[in-house]
């Protein structure tokens, strides 16, 4: 990889530097079946993150056009692939760097009954990104990754109303499923791309957050930031209905 054209020149000669250091380790031809091969324990577990990384590298590798070596795809440029990345970023960073809530999956199922007379398809399960459980306050939130946090309507800017329907889908499904998450908070969170969003609306008796999160900031800046989004005290409450 460090010999690829593509790659910052700078970053390469750090990659061949460290190469040189690890003489007695002999190369292997990745496969992308060999990640999920790998077993990690207690003892290990500090790699998972090193790991995740090379496996993501690994998967930005592309032939080149004369089928002699690869070249390196822009990651950033791959919104499912981003979308994915910030999700993991989100969920990991509240399960390391606060002690409120615990981070746990959550799956919702779709308060509906069949009235067909065949048996049909069930619907499916909803999984939600993050959930951030306490005692005292549920938190759903959904991450999204797009170019922009804002979508255009008749020359107006507004939130995505696809991602808004999602989110207050969850909340309400949720709530039928678990009386505790009857009152569970709703957290629509996009990096930051040039629009700065931190809105909180009341709808139907439940807190929406509508945010974006600036990653090309210092870390603490990032991390006070993702913290203020979940504190009590996180901003006014505008009334909505939906």
């Amino acid at each position: 990889m460090a010999a690829l054209a593509t790659l910052d020149r700078e970053l390469s000669t750090e990659l061949i530097a460290v190469a040189r250091q690890m003489c007695g380790v002999s190369d292997l031809w990745l496969r992308a079946s060999d990640f999920a091969a790998i077993r990690l324990n207690r003892n290990n577990a500090h790699y998972s993150f090193l790991l995740r990384v090379a496996e993501l590298a690994f998967d930005c590798l592309l032939p080149d056009d004369g089928g002699s070596g690869f070249t390196f795809r822009d990651v950033l440029r791959d919104e499912r692939k981003m979308a994915r990345v910030f999700e993991d970023f989100v969920r990991n960073f509240y399960r390391v760097e606060q002690r409120e809530f615990s981070v746990e999956p959550l799956s919702i199922r779709w308060k509906a009954n069949s009235i067909s007379s065949i048996r049909g398809t069930p619907l499916p399960q909803m999984r939600v990104d993050v959930f951030l459980k306490s005692k005292q306050r549920n938190i759903i939130i959904d991450t999204k990754y797009y170019a922009s946090a804002l979508q255009t309507y008749y020359q107006a800017e507004t939130v995505h109303s696809g991602n808004l329907y999602q989110l207050f889908s969850y909340l309400k499904n949720a709530g039928a499923q678990d009386e505790t998450l009857q009152q569970a908070e709703g957290l629509l969170l996009y990096p930051c791309n040039g629009t700065t969003l931190n809105e909180r609306f009341e709808v139907h008796g439940q807190y929406v957050t509508v945010a974006t999160v600036d990653l090309n900031q210092p870390w603490q800046k990032i991390r006070e930031q993702l913290l203020a989004l979940i504190s009590v005290n996180s901003g006014a409450v505008s009334t909505a209905g939906a």
